[in-house]
């Protein structure tokens, strides 16, 4: 079945599209974050029937996307802190050995 506002999803469809259980779907939709479309009832019993718009589905998708948030880094320890520092006096060891070997070949 299809609208102005795309297609629309019995409980089973829409909750398959959202990747939740019926009753996930059903929870949400009662407390009012998923919009729904309510079918008039066709038989003796008298209760409506509920739909979805794909069109609703993906609104709440949207609404509701978030962004990873950004890793934070951790100050150095003072390990690291410690690793860096011989890291950086071998390098000044190195040029220095560098330096004193250019010096004896010339």
């Amino acid at each position: 079945m299809t609208t102005n506002n795309g297609i629309i999803l019995d409980s089973e469809a829409a909750a398959a599209y959202l990747g939740v259980s019926t009753t996930v779907l059903k929870r949400l939709t009662r407390r009012g974050y998923i919009a729904y479309v309510e079918f008039p009832s066709s038989g003796k019993v008298g209760r409506a029937s509920r739909k979805w718009t794909k069109a609703d589905l993906d609104a709440f998708i949207e609404e509701h996307r978030r962004k990873a948030p950004a890793r934070e880094t951790s100050a150095p320890t003072l390990e690291g802190k410690a690793r860096a520092k011989r890291n950086a006096d071998t390098f000044k060891s190195e040029l220095s050995a560098a330096a004193v070997l250019r010096d004896l070949e010339a």
